[in-house]
């Protein structure tokens, strides 16, 4: 792991936290904003995904593909 490199794919003014990947786009959350953004690493862009999460961080996929997030303040 000492031959990492690190690259910042986006700024926030917040926490950000639940990562996921599904095969071809990242999806995150940044905590206090109350928003999801996609990075697209092909594109190399990130682009807001969803707003009024209700407070949304960790979050993960089913087996069937369905995203699930915890909700902080919903």
């Amino acid at each position: 792991m000492t031959d990492w490199t690190w690259e910042q794919i986006n700024h926030h003014s917040y926490l950000t936290e639940g990562p996921v990947w599904d095969g071809s786009v990242l999806l995150y959350n940044e905590c206090a904003g109350n928003t999801t953004w996609q990075y697209d690493p092909a594109a190399g862009m990130a682009s807001l995904w969803r707003s009024n999460t209700g407070g949304s961080n960790g979050q993960n996929y089913s087996s069937a593909g369905r995203l699930f997030n915890c909700e902080g303040t919903g």
